[in-house]
């Protein structure tokens, strides 16, 4: 037994290049083998459908059908990585609807030795318009929210208008067209950005769109009305709020955030009375435009504002 095992082996060894060219020539006439064996698969092929100038689809058709085809196997995947091309000429056709039967059209670069048994759809419809162009508004679209205490007040975009072609009867009811949405997360300041047409299907812009837009983004106003806000007198000289008239109520105008963080004893309001005051008794209101006059002092007046005051204060000499 050993000895019939070693005589194996060593045959093994005899003639290498003689066994390897054997085994190429076995895998290689299998493979040709499984290559002429027929199959049936199915194969996306693209749709290219002509119309008139003047017509045009009122929905876009599918840009590919699938046809079922049998023959041998590296045919079939020949077809499948080369998309064959199905001419389907529709420039005789008028506007209404059609149905196209895609087995009637003839079809570019499908391998000789292939057969077509079926096509999916085997009817296909549409329905034609006459082409029309217009103008149209374009109109801004935001997604997304701002930084806290924010908001878009408005969205200017330029240019405000798109000449765009399609369908007449989608264009009769066409009043606008919007933007790919803006996403203004976490924005707290005004931005302008490029943007892009979102457009309906089957209308295109008839030449090439650049837009910008300029975000408009600013923080969320707040009221808040204060009541017994201190008066005090500058430069006094003896003067005092009349009694029953030491404190003043006022409504400020600001930030959510920075309204909402404004402690009550950090407001005061102010008495100035002119240079050689000596009548004795004065009226000081916030309108005035010289003394008396009454002011507000308070914390962050480049972004909060005096909305409302309507007291007046009447000071006297005591």
């Amino acid at each position: 037994m050993l000895d019939r095992l070693r005589t194996w082996v060593v045959s093994l060894g005899r003639d290498p290049g003689l066994k390897l060219a054997a085994l190429l020539f076995s895998l290689l006439a299998w493979t040709w083998v499984q290559s002429q064996e027929s199959d049936t698969a199915r194969v996306r092929v693209q749709l290219d459908l002509r119309f008139a100038d003047r017509l045009v689809p009122v929905e876009p058709p599918p840009a590919t059908a699938s046809i079922e085809v049998t023959g041998p196997r590296v045919l079939i995947r020949r077809a499948q990585v080369e998309r064959p091309r199905l001419l389907v000429d529709l420039r005789d056709e008028g506007v209404g609807p059609h149905e196209i039967h895609l087995d009637a059209y003839p079809l570019e670069g499908m391998p000789a030795g292939l057969a077509v048994v079926g096509f999916a759809p085997e009817v296909l419809s549409v329905r034609l318009d006459q082409r029309a162009r217009r103008n149209v508004k374009v109109e801004a679209v935001w997604v997304g929210e701002p930084a806290a205490d924010h908001d878009v007040e408005r969205v200017a975009i330029d240019p405000r208008t798109v000449e765009v072609s399609g369908p007449r009867a989608v264009l009769d009811e066409l009043t606008r067209i919007r933007t790919m949405p803006i996403d203004v997360s976490g924005w707290d300041t005004t931005r302008d950005v490029d943007i892009e047409l979102d457009l309906p299907r089957g209308v295109e812009s008839l030449a090439t769109w650049h837009g910008t837009a300029s975000v408009e983004v600013s923080s969320v106003l707040k009221t808040v009305t204060l009541t017994d806000v201190p008066v005090v007198v500058l430069r006094n000289d003896g003067y005092a709020p009349a009694e029953g008239e030491s404190t003043v109520t006022v409504s400020l105008e600001g930030p959510t955030q920075v309204l909402d963080e404004l402690r009550s004893d950090q407001i005061l309001a102010t008495v100035s009375l002119p240079d050689g005051a000596g009548a004795g008794r004065y009226t000081a209101t916030f309108e005035a435009a010289h003394a008396p006059r009454l002011d507000l002092i308070y914390p962050r007046p480049d972004v909060v504002h005096v909305k409302a005051a309507p007291d007046s204060v009447t000071v006297v000499k005591r």
